[in-house]
């Protein structure tokens, strides 16, 4: 999974700086990411949610973004999916 998001694992820094804007983003922007859990163990999935992350990216639209990072156990379980329709709904 980590070759989509920079190849590596993140160092300790970058995990803190990544919990310090999902902190920010529920506190200024009233909306977030959450942590995905498996329903019957309670076992970590992921996380999922909304960023408003400021790209720049050209026709990429403003708003916030739908973004999300499963733990490879899960792969191919429609983990995803079900995460994605209830974070949209």
């Amino acid at each position: 999974m980590t070759r989509f998001i920079g190849g590596k694992p993140s160092t300790v820094q970058e995990v803190w700086f990544r919990l310090l804007r999902y902190a920010g983003h529920w506190s200024i922007m009233g909306f977030g990411f959450w942590v995905a859990r498996e329903k019957t163990s309670g076992r970590f999935v992921g996380e999922l949610g909304f960023a408003e992350q400021k790209r720049g990216i050209e026709g990429a639209g403003d708003g916030p973004e739908l973004g999300y990072a499963l733990a490879p156990w899960c792969y191919g379980q429609g983990f995803a999916t079900e995460a994605v329709r209830a974070a949209v709904g």
